[in-house]
């Protein structure tokens, strides 16, 4: 009996031991804990996730757990499924400096400046993971930049070592977690473009005449715009899921922009406004048609409280470039038409104020990152206390980037949980 009563507290530590093994992710805990509701948790590659919905808990385990804890109360939560595509990821080191001048308690030890590259094979790298080993020392770094597909970025770390030959780098596997971004990303860009010819229509309806087949036209193009808002918001719920358990540890294309709204005014900050508010075919519905405008800086998840006297919505928006402004749709019950409002919702804010924090961060490291790269590989007899300072610069920085976009990252998506 007493190997009976044991037997579910054993399955269940063996579940996270299993999870911690592989490293890509965070461990369900840390997840649920910031947020991510148990039937969304992130799996590691080759594991799947249960949950006990009585107990809101969720876990990863192998497949051999399965049948045994669906029989215990757990109840198995398929992840989104992606097809298998071939990486080829790689890691190779630059140069490996011995630190003058900084001390270590045994005197065969020194610290070492290792310097790596790293490139990412046919999809985009997210926050890659490097185990640097020594014979004394492992360390894991995780690195703040994405490497853009068939391309690669250097970076750098200190470890203490007796010998420099026993340094190595390894590139920690996440491909299961890389193709499921790519995924969403394609899904996001393909919604993304079928929403842009529905809003380019809705402006065209907007300058008919007014009437029966203009009004038929808008409901059904606002019922349309919404649909794919709401798609995207489900993907990108998805991507900042996925972007989160990575950190937690696109190139726009160039577009001609445009410092006047459409309604002709100055654009100089941010703003949402009104531009057309018609009665729909429903009694007690209203057409709100509505120009978003981002100022100097870019919008990157605007999210739009839409208010009157008898509701209150949240619409989640597509990214705003700096200077321009788009048009947009959307409906809401209301018995005074005046009643009607909108405007930001709070945590814009808070995400413009993180989205700059990153920019800022990422532009001083990818200085630093180059003046690495002239002295390892362009530089005959290389200083090496400046690359010591170098690597010190890059650790920092790279740790408060990691840090300042898990904060992003969970911020997005607990604003698009948000009802």
């Amino acid at each position: 009996m007493k190997a009976v009563f044991f037997l579910p507290v054993f399955l269940i530590a063996s579940i996270f031991l299993v999870n911690s093994a592989y490293g890509d992710a965070i461990s369900p805990i840390r997840q649920l804990n910031a947020g991510i509701i148990p039937s969304e948790v992130v799996c590691n590659d080759g594991l799947v996730r249960i949950v006990d919905h009585a107990k809101n808990k969720s876990a990863c385990v192998k497949s051999s757990s399965v049948e045994t804890l669906v029989k215990r109360g757990w109840q198995e939560a398929p992840g989104r499924q992606v097809q298998t595509t071939e990486i080829n990821d790689t890691i190779k080191p630059i140069s490996t400096t011995k630190v003058e001048g900084v001390g270590v308690k045994k005197s065969t030890t020194a610290v070492y400046d290792h310097i790596f590259e790293i490139c990412a094979g046919s999809i985009d790298l997210v926050a890659p993971e490097v185990i640097i080993k020594s014979d004394i020392e492992t360390k894991t770094v995780i690195i703040s930049a994405d490497v853009t597909a068939n391309s690669c970025i250097i970076s750098a770390a200190t470890i203490i070592a007796i010998d420099d030959e026993s340094i190595q780098s390894e590139l920690r596997n996440q491909d299961s977690i890389i193709a499921k971004i790519a995924s969403v990303r394609s899904d996001i860009e393909r919604s993304i473009l079928q929403l842009e010819e529905e809003r380019m229509k809705f402006a065209t309806i907007l300058a008919e005449q007014d009437g029966e087949i203009k009004k038929q036209r808008m409901d059904e193009s606002i019922a349309k715009i919404s649909q794919l808002r709401q798609s995207i918001s489900d993907l990108k719920d998805d991507l900042n899921r996925y972007y989160f358990v990575l950190y937690d540890v696109p190139k726009s294309k160039t577009v001609q922009q445009s410092k006047v709204s459409f309604t002709g005014s100055d654009i100089t900050e941010r703003s949402v406004k009104i531009i057309s508010l018609t009665p729909a075919r429903t009694e007690g519905v209203f057409d709100v048609a509505l120009e978003v405008c981002a100022g100097n800086n870019p919008i990157s998840d605007p999210m739009i409280s839409l208010s009157s006297d008898r509701k209150q919505s949240t619409l989640k928006l597509n990214k705003v470039i700096a200077n321009t402004c788009y048009k947009t749709g959307a409906k809401i019950d209301a018995t005074l038409q005046e009643s009607i409002t909108a405007s930001f919702v709070d945590s814009v804010s808070d995400t413009i104020a993180l989205e700059s924090t990153i920019r800022e961060l990422e532009s001083k490291i990818s200085q630093a990152r180059a003046e690495l790269t002239n002295l390892t590989q362009n530089t005959i007899n290389p200083d090496p206390k400046r690359i010591h300072q170098l690597t010190e610069e890059i650790t920092a920085l790279r740790a408060d980037i990691v840090a300042t976009k898990a904060m992003y990252y969970q911020s997005l998506y607990k604003a698009y949980k948000a009802e």
